[in-house]
């Protein structure tokens, strides 16, 4: 059985074709979104011996939960290995912050200051992007 969403062409006058497309794209994903929550809600209530269905009380508090952020968002994979490089990167940089290598080895200062830029770079960037 098909899902349609209606909305009157007074309430989109004033959004061009884009916008009415991303509306649309929009709408469809936070559809989807709130299928699969009431369906994680229902599952959760459900005894088993019972055939699942799902509720208009499972998708009104799944689509509270989606709109008011109750939800952990899932962390993207650029995220992750972004905040594994950082505290690696960091663990290295503690490794390696021995003052007295410093003025007998240049090398060894050069490997201080690239573990020090990835480690940094690597964090900033994963908070900026969460």
């Amino acid at each position: 059985m098909p899902f349609e969403l209606d909305i009157t062409d007074d309430k989109l006058e004033h959004l061009g074709a884009a916008a009415v497309d991303e509306l649309r794209e929009v709408s469809r994903r936070f559809t989807l979104d709130v299928l699969e929550e009431a369906g994680r809600l229902e599952e959760n209530a459900r005894t088993a011996d019972r055939d699942p269905e799902v509720t208009s009380s499972n998708v009104h508090d799944a689509s509270l939960i989606l709109r008011k952020g109750l939800l952990a968002r899932k962390r993207r994979r650029r995220l992750k290995i972004a905040s594994s490089i950082g505290v690696v990167s960091g663990f290295v940089v503690g490794i390696l912050s021995d003052y007295s290598e410093f003025t007998t080895s240049v090398g060894w200062l050069i490997g201080f200051l690239v573990a020090l830029t990835i480690a940094t770079t690597a964090t900033v960037y994963a908070l900026v992007k969460e």
